[in-house]
């Protein structure tokens, strides 16, 4: 072993020279750096650096660890840093610099990345020694030095961002370089929030794809000439290169390899479903096309435009059946995990709506409200159409004159039209677009500026009252605005409120609700009761035609109201016997 002699030395900046093997990236613009730089500027360099003497260049320095300081020295304008000086061999001094540089806790995941990836190239490839150094397994050890084939915008995010780990970071590294840009852009802010194993079943679900489940066949070189068969496909995790990235040791290879090129995937999975369609339709001329489970929006609007009578929409609407059972037909699933899939089918039968708990009466005061909503949608859209027509002349005069201040009032209250476009502004786009030319009517004489801020004013005054959802869930703010909006403009409210009455008026029925939105019971009337009456209810109909008539319980026998088809006025029964009404009988 070489014999190691330690010494301290006040070495000139120059003359050290920063090793390569260090896998810290420096940054000089954090505000932890510029203190470090005020610091050494007041007390220079309190912990010295380390170095051995240079290798290949005489009388330089190959510094191993302490590169901030060195950085910190050279900005604060130091001739010289205290140095320890050692007599190390390379494997040593790669060694101290690795074990200082990759025990820090601020190593960012790309560092830690670099600096497994430099000591298993120190150790020529030999992972396992690389593994049972650092106390993980082989697997991790490929995952961390493969980091390097990052894309550049991971690469940016992992710098910028703290939500995104180390072990994130190398789930995505090891995939192809068209996935890792695809997930960027549509799901870059949704991995940091997974945990390790959900995010590598997710990722596996997005863009790898099980050869074992595959519906087509492997070796069929028919379904995309350019690529070939699976069977000799290079973009498989059992490859060398990927196997050591995507399968543990003792892995059955056969049934855990998987494919890489999602796009190869695609076109050979869309192929097979359109070979199968071709022939099942040949087979069976009333085959249904289904849509596979979760198939989005627009996938279902292109299958309902290909197939239009034939599609049938989700599997999830129906049951497996047999081919012998009655009602049953053959069915091709096109989209999902079982696609290509025959399968004969029934619709679902569908669930009772009387399964559920039913839904209590609305309240009379919850009725009155939704009416009072209709009428007030009403309203609305009548003083909308009478505002819209509104000129300037037509506003309510003040003391027999046009009130000028009243225009300029409700643009101070309410604004112009163009705040009803938030990019409009004094030097936005929307200015021109709403206002054409606006240089040119300040500039000319004949221009009415009151007409001209009346009908900002009145669009926005419009705008505030217009109401274009549901009848019955008209916002009551909207309804107090409409009153002032009529006031301030001169308009009358009654007639609007009176066509409103008319076009909701109040059902009739209410009149036979308890408070709660309950029908009122029926007044049974007493013995004493009945005596009063006009009419013996005890006496049976004469006969017709010589045929005995008997009166029919639940039917008035004077009227014929029923309890579902009362009198006009309202009634209810005189005794149990339900054959007179209390209207017919008191009358």
């Amino acid at each position: 072993m070489a014999t190691k002699k330690l010494t301290i030395n006040e070495i000139p900046i120059d003359d050290l020279i920063p090793t390569p093997d260090n896998p810290r990236v420096l940054h000089t613009k954090t505000d932890d750096f510029l203190e470090l730089v005020n610091s050494v500027k007041g007390q220079g360099v309190l912990v010295p650096v380390l170095a051995r003497p240079h290798p290949t260049e005489a009388g330089k320095y190959d510094m191993r660890y302490g590169a901030r300081r060195l950085e910190a020295a050279r900005i604060a304008g130091l001739a010289t840093v205290p140095t320890i000086v050692r007599e190390l061999s390379d494997e040593e001094a790669f060694e101290r610099t690795f074990v200082e540089n990759y025990a820090r806790e601020d190593l960012s995941p790309i560092e830690e990345g670099n600096a497994v990836a430099t000591l298993l190239e120190k150790y020529r490839g030999d992972a396992k020694a690389v593994a049972a150094k650092m106390g993980h397994s082989e697997k991790w050890v490929y995952l961390r030095a493969h980091l390097k084939k990052l894309i550049p915008q991971w690469r940016k995010r992992a710098s910028l961002h703290g939500d995104v780990s180390v072990g994130h970071l190398a789930l995505i590294a090891r995939l192809p370089e068209a996935a890792q840009k695809q997930l960027h852009a549509r799901h870059r802010w949704g991995v940091g929030n997974r945990s390790l194993s959900d995010l590598e079943k997710w990722l596996n679900e997005l863009f790898v794809h099980a050869l074992a489940g595959a519906p087509f066949a492997l070796p069929d070189v028919t379904l995309d000439k350019k690529a070939g068969a699976c069977a000799s496909c290079p973009k498989r995790t059992s490859r060398r290169g990927q196997r050591e990235l995507w399968h543990e040791e003792g892995d059955d290879i056969g049934k855990a390899d998987r494919c890489l090129d999602s796009k190869c995937w695609a076109r050979k999975h869309a192929a097979h479903v359109r070979a199968r369609e071709k022939a099942l339709k040949a087979q069976h001329k009333d085959l249904v096309i289904l849509a596979g489970t979760h198939a989005d929006y627009y996938t279902v609007q292109d299958l309902k435009k290909k197939h239009g009578s034939a599609y049938g929409g989700y599997i999830e609407n129906y049951r497996k059946a047999t081919a012998d059972e009655t009602g049953s037909r053959p069915a091709l699933i096109i989209t999902g995990d079982h696609a290509g899939e025959l399968r004969w089918i029934k619709p679902k039968e569908k669930a009772s709506r009387s399964a559920g708990p039913k839904k209590p009466p609305m309240t009379l005061k919850e009725r009155r409200a939704v009416l009072e909503r209709k009428r007030g949608f009403e309203v609305l859209k009548g003083l909308g159409e009478q505002v819209a027509r509104l000129t300037l002349n037509s506003l309510p005069l003040r003391d027999g004159k046009r009130d000028t201040d009243l225009v300029v009032r409700l643009a101070a209250a309410f604004g112009t039209e163009h705040t009803l476009n938030e990019e409009c502004n004094v030097r936005g786009p929307g200015w021109g677009r709403f206002w054409p030319q606006p240089w040119k009517q300040l500039a000319a004489k004949d221009c009415d500026f009151q007409e001209l801020l009346w009908e900002r004013v009145r669009a926005v005054l419009v705008a505030r009252i217009t109401y274009t959802g549901p009848v019955t869930q008209t916002p009551e703010w909207k309804i107090r605005d409409a009153k002032h909006v009529a006031q301030l403009c001169g308009i009358d409210l009654k007639p609007l409120r009176k066509a409103a009455a008319e076009t909701y008026p109040q059902p009739k029925s209410w009149k036979g609700l308890n408070a709660d939105g309950t029908p009122k019971a029926k007044k049974q009337l007493t013995t004493k009761d009945t005596k009063k009456l006009k009419v013996n209810v005890a006496q049976a109909p004469p006969p017709v035609d010589g045929i005995e008539l008997k009166p029919i319980p639940g039917v008035c026998q004077v009227c014929g109201c029923t309890e579902y088809n009362p009198c006009p006025g309202g009634c209810a029964w005189t005794d149990e016997t339900r054959t007179l009404c209390t209207a017919c009988a008191e009358g």
